[in-house]
Protein backbone atom coordinates (compact mmCIF):
# COMPACT_ATOMS: atom_id res chain seq x y z
CA UNK A 1 0.00 0.00 0.00
CA UNK A 2 0.98 3.49 -0.36
CA UNK A 3 0.98 5.65 1.47
CA UNK A 4 0.21 10.04 0.88
CA UNK A 5 3.25 12.07 2.35
CA UNK A 6 1.16 13.64 5.36
CA UNK A 7 1.21 12.14 8.83
CA UNK A 8 -2.42 11.81 9.36
CA UNK A 9 -3.75 9.10 7.86
CA UNK A 10 -6.26 9.10 5.12
CA UNK A 11 -9.57 7.06 4.84
CA UNK A 12 -7.33 4.31 2.65
CA UNK A 13 -5.09 3.65 5.40
CA UNK A 14 -7.63 2.86 7.96
CA UNK A 15 -9.57 0.76 5.76
CA UNK A 16 -6.68 -0.78 4.64
CA UNK A 17 -5.22 -1.61 7.88
CA UNK A 18 -9.35 -2.96 9.00
CA UNK A 19 -9.07 -4.76 6.09
CA UNK A 20 -5.89 -6.91 7.04
CA UNK A 21 -7.12 -6.65 10.78
CA UNK A 22 -10.75 -8.61 9.44
CA UNK A 23 -8.19 -11.11 7.09
CA UNK A 24 -5.85 -11.84 10.36
CA UNK A 25 -8.93 -12.67 12.83
CA UNK A 26 -9.94 -15.13 10.43
CA UNK A 27 -6.82 -16.64 9.98
CA UNK A 28 -6.11 -16.63 13.70
CA UNK A 29 -9.83 -18.54 13.29
CA UNK A 30 -9.28 -21.36 11.13
CA UNK A 31 -11.38 -19.53 8.32
CA UNK A 32 -8.60 -18.09 5.79
CA UNK A 33 -6.76 -20.82 4.16
CA UNK A 34 -3.44 -20.97 4.80
CA UNK A 35 -2.29 -21.43 1.20
CA UNK A 36 -4.12 -18.33 0.37
CA UNK A 37 -1.48 -16.00 2.47
CA UNK A 38 -2.47 -12.96 3.70
CA UNK A 39 -1.46 -9.14 2.68
CA UNK A 40 0.48 -8.45 5.68
CA UNK A 41 2.29 -10.61 8.23
CA UNK A 42 1.37 -8.09 11.35
CA UNK A 43 0.32 -9.85 14.22
CA UNK A 44 -3.08 -8.89 15.67
CA UNK A 45 -2.31 -6.47 18.42
CA UNK A 46 0.11 -4.84 16.30
CA UNK A 47 -3.11 -3.51 13.71
CA UNK A 48 -5.29 -2.98 16.73
CA UNK A 49 -2.41 -0.97 18.41
CA UNK A 50 -2.50 1.24 15.07
CA UNK A 51 -6.28 1.87 14.81
CA UNK A 52 -6.68 2.44 18.02
CA UNK A 53 -4.39 5.45 18.13
CA UNK A 54 -4.95 6.48 14.30
CA UNK A 55 -8.84 5.43 14.15
CA UNK A 56 -9.97 6.19 17.29
CA UNK A 57 -7.82 8.66 18.64
CA UNK A 58 -6.59 6.94 22.22
CA UNK A 59 -3.80 8.34 24.18
CA UNK A 60 -0.72 5.94 24.68
CA UNK A 61 -1.55 5.35 27.98
CA UNK A 62 -5.04 4.15 27.21
CA UNK A 63 -3.86 2.06 24.30
CA UNK A 64 -1.36 0.37 27.19
CA UNK A 65 -4.51 -0.35 29.09
CA UNK A 66 -6.20 -2.06 26.61
CA UNK A 67 -3.79 -3.81 24.87
CA UNK A 68 -0.63 -4.43 26.94
CA UNK A 69 -2.36 -4.68 30.58
CA UNK A 70 0.71 -6.82 31.58
CA UNK A 71 3.40 -3.43 31.79
CA UNK A 72 0.51 -2.15 34.18
CA UNK A 73 0.40 -5.13 36.64
CA UNK A 74 2.46 -5.14 40.14
CA UNK A 75 6.09 -6.01 39.50
CA UNK A 76 5.27 -5.61 35.80
CA UNK A 77 8.00 -3.62 33.96
CA UNK A 78 6.12 -0.47 34.22
CA UNK A 79 3.67 2.08 32.48
CA UNK A 80 6.36 4.18 30.87
CA UNK A 81 7.93 0.78 29.29
CA UNK A 82 4.07 0.00 27.94
CA UNK A 83 4.24 2.96 26.47
CA UNK A 84 7.27 2.60 24.54
CA UNK A 85 5.88 -1.10 23.93
CA UNK A 86 2.88 0.45 22.05
CA UNK A 87 4.98 3.59 20.26
CA UNK A 88 7.44 0.64 18.52
CA UNK A 89 4.20 -1.51 17.82
CA UNK A 90 2.44 1.17 16.16
CA UNK A 91 5.70 1.91 14.06
CA UNK A 92 5.93 -1.21 12.56
CA UNK A 93 2.43 -0.61 10.85
CA UNK A 94 3.52 2.54 10.39
CA UNK A 95 6.64 1.81 8.14
CA UNK A 96 4.30 -1.44 6.35
CA UNK A 97 2.10 1.57 4.96
CA UNK A 98 5.02 4.27 3.87
CA UNK A 99 8.17 1.93 3.15
CA UNK A 100 10.32 4.85 2.17
CA UNK A 101 12.52 5.22 4.54
CA UNK A 102 13.39 9.07 3.90
CA UNK A 103 9.79 9.89 4.48
CA UNK A 104 9.57 7.74 7.12
CA UNK A 105 12.03 8.91 9.12
CA UNK A 106 11.14 12.52 8.02
CA UNK A 107 8.08 12.41 9.40
CA UNK A 108 8.57 10.44 12.52
CA UNK A 109 11.11 13.63 13.26
CA UNK A 110 8.35 16.25 12.79
CA UNK A 111 6.06 14.05 14.89
CA UNK A 112 8.85 13.81 17.41
CA UNK A 113 9.41 18.37 17.07
CA UNK A 114 5.07 17.99 17.63
CA UNK A 115 5.48 15.76 20.52
CA UNK A 116 8.30 17.61 22.15
CA UNK A 117 7.56 20.93 21.45
CA UNK A 118 3.86 21.33 20.75
CA UNK A 119 4.49 23.73 17.55
CA UNK A 120 4.74 22.79 13.62
CA UNK A 121 8.23 21.73 12.15
CA UNK A 122 8.09 24.68 9.78
CA UNK A 123 7.71 26.99 13.16
CA UNK A 124 10.47 25.40 15.03
CA UNK A 125 12.88 25.60 12.21
CA UNK A 126 12.22 29.34 11.86
CA UNK A 127 13.30 29.29 15.67
CA UNK A 128 16.19 27.95 15.18
CA UNK A 129 17.45 30.15 12.12
CA UNK A 130 16.81 33.09 14.44
CA UNK A 131 18.94 31.27 17.30
CA UNK A 132 21.64 31.49 14.33
CA UNK A 133 24.87 33.77 14.94
CA UNK A 134 25.74 35.30 12.07
CA UNK A 135 29.68 34.99 11.60
CA UNK A 136 31.17 37.87 9.51
CA UNK A 137 32.50 37.15 6.15
CA UNK A 138 36.10 37.38 5.40
CA UNK A 139 37.34 39.18 2.36
CA UNK A 140 39.97 37.49 0.10
CA UNK A 141 42.50 39.89 -1.19
CA UNK A 142 45.45 39.30 -3.09
CA UNK A 143 47.52 38.65 -0.44
CA UNK A 144 45.21 36.24 1.16
CA UNK A 145 42.28 36.37 3.48
CA UNK A 146 42.09 39.55 5.91
CA UNK A 147 42.66 39.47 9.30
CA UNK A 148 44.32 35.90 8.97
CA UNK A 149 47.26 36.61 6.75
CA UNK A 150 49.89 34.42 7.95
CA UNK A 151 53.91 35.59 7.29
CA UNK A 152 56.82 32.67 6.17
CA UNK A 153 59.91 33.53 7.28
CA UNK A 154 62.55 32.87 4.94
CA UNK A 155 65.18 30.80 6.43
CA UNK A 156 69.12 31.53 6.12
Amino acid sequence: MTATTNSSPNEGQIRWVELRLGERIAFDQGQFPEWTGLQSDQPRKNLEVWLAKERDGLSWQQIVIKHFPEYLRQGGPGKIAGISKARRVFETVKRELDPTPDETLRDWLNGKIEEVFGVRPQVFKKYLDSLRIERPEKKLTKKGLRGNATRVRKTK
